[in-house]
């Protein structure tokens, strides 16, 4: 697949967002606004309608998040020691559940199985829902079915992140409509579309005129209407920077790395951000920087052997035509 330049300075954006909202508390919150709908859609916009669409995603998806839940919890009993039977039987019904049950170093792990269902529904509405005006019926309704599942049930955690899954979908169909418009080069556009609301948003949460609250993996998405418009002012916005950013070669290149390594960091900030202030006395800012660099240096490695591809990046290789081909889950955080 050809790289989208601007697209991968997006996902690097978007990946230091995730390590600066889960270690910078005071920002959190409008972190927390739009940063994994960013990566719903660009999920979206990548999203291909091919017969074996559902198998590859399970694969790519699914090989990763074991071996990390694998990985992350050895690390896990290195540093906290030998599990006993009643913290190996809690353990077990959480991996089992997933979702908001996964917290601390597994913080994350809820975008992968929520990110699967969206991908596999959004499939299955392509593959039967023919005509436009019904395919965004259908899309409108399950943003009211996510809304009023938040507005009365927000407390009640559903396996796998199922329950975000209707409100995921509205950024993945307008990621993936979204396509043809953004090829354009309408950079100045789309920083004008983006940071007027932006400014305006930002400014009636600061002096309390509209606060706001928006949390994806705790289902919090009550705010009708406000849910789509204010994540999709800040994504338009990250989308112009990113496409300013790639016109400059050096910071292309810098952002594009982070992004080609997103579900990387993604995995392993968590743990890396716990476990810093344990065994060293450094400052958050250096914390934060190793919690990416670290993960950059883990992506590195195993991107130099098909095996360790395979298991943590969920890539596939094989021959087809007397070349060797590559199947990448790139595109999909």
């Amino acid at each position: 697949m050809k790289r989208i330049n601007w697209l991968d300075t997006a996902k690097g954006i978007g990946i230091i967002l995730v390590v600066l909202g889960h270690s910078v508390p005071q920002i959190a919150n409008y972190i927390y606004w739009f940063h994994m709908p960013l990566f719903f859609f660009i999920s979206g916009f990548f999203h291909k309608q091919k017969e074996d669409f559902v198998s590859k995603r399970v694969f790519t998806l699914m090989i990763p998040y074991m071996v990390y839940l694998a990985f992350l919890t050895i690390i896990r009993f290195l540093h906290y020691g030998a599990p006993t039977d009643k913290r190996i039987q809690i353990d077990m019904e959480r991996f089992i559940f997933g979702g908001q049950q996964l917290g601390g170093f597994y913080t994350v792990f809820w975008y992968i199985t929520c990110l699967l269902f969206t991908g596999i529904i959004f499939y299955v509405m392509l593959s039967y829902i023919k005509k436009e005006m019904t395919l965004l019926i259908t899309i409108l309704g399950m943003y009211l079915v996510s809304y009023y599942f938040s507005e009365n049930f927000m407390a009640i955690e559903t396996p796998w992140s199922i329950g975000v899954v209707p409100y995921a979908l509205t950024f993945y169909y307008i990621g993936y409509k979204s396509k043809n418009f953004l090829y354009k080069d309408n950079e100045f556009f789309l920083l004008l579309l983006g940071v007027v609301p932006v400014t305006i948003f930002l400014y009636l949460d600061i002096f309390w005129v509209l606060p706001y609250k928006l949390n994806m993996k705790s289902q919090i998405f009550s705010t009708f209407g406000l849910d789509i418009i204010i994540p999709l002012s800040f994504i338009v916005l990250t989308i112009a920077i990113s496409k300013y950013l790639a016109k400059v070669r050096k910071l292309q290149k810098v952002f594009s790395y982070l992004g080609n390594a997103s579900l990387t960091i993604m995995y392993m900030h968590s743990f890396l951000l716990i476990l810093f202030p344990i065994y060293f006395e450094t400052p958050l800012f250096i914390n934060i920087i190793l919690s990416i660099l670290i993960p950059l240096l883990f992506d590195t490695v195993i991107n130099k052997f098909k095996l360790t591809n395979l298991l943590f990046n969920g890539k596939v290789y094989y021959a087809k035509n007397s070349a060797e081909m590559e199947i990448s889950k790139r595109e999909i955080a």
